[in-house]
C-alpha cells in the first residue's frame, strides 16, 4: 500500500474536514481545530493577537530596517497618509449618495424643481 504524502489541508481525511454540497458547489471545512471542548468565540481572534504579540519584534525590526534607508521615510509617510485617505473614500462616496438621494426624495416629495434655463 502506497503512503500518501501528508498535506496541510487534505480533503479526504474525515476526521480533519467536513465536506457538504451546496448544489453544484463542494466546500470543505477545516475542522481540525474545532475539537476543544470549550469553544469560545474569541477564542480563535486571542490566537491571532498572540500571534501578532510574538511577532512585534520582528515587524518593529523590519521597520525600522527599512526606514533607516536613505531617501524611504519620506515616501513611506506618503503612503501612510495616502492609504489612510483611500480608506476613507468608500464612507465619503457613500455619504454623498445619501446626499444626493435626501435631495432627490426632497425635490419628488416638494415638488419644487428650479428649471430655470439661463
Amino acid at each position: 500500500m502506497e503512503k500518501r504524502p501528508t498535506m496541510a489541508f487534505d480533503p479526504d481525511d474525515k476526521n480533519n474536514v467536513r465536506h457538504f454540497k451546496h448544489g453544484v458547489w463542494d466546500f470543505y471545512e477545516d475542522i481540525s481545530d474545532k475539537k476543544t471542548i470549550l469553544q469560545l468565540p474569541f477564542l480563535s481572534r486571542f490566537k491571532v493577537l498572540a500571534k501578532a504579540y510574538t511577532d512585534l519584534p520582528h515587524v518593529t525590526r523590519m521597520l525600522k530596517d527599512i526606514l533607516s534607508i536613505e531617501g524611504v521615510p519620506f515616501y513611506f509617510f506618503l503612503f501612510i497618509v495616502f492609504k489612510f485617505i483611500l480608506a476613507f473614500m468608500p464612507a465619503i462616496s457613500l455619504w454623498y449618495s445619501g446626499q444626493l438621494l435626501v435631495m432627490v426624495s426632497h425635490a419628488g416629495y416638494f415638488a419644487d424643481l428650479e428649471c430655470s434655463m439661463g
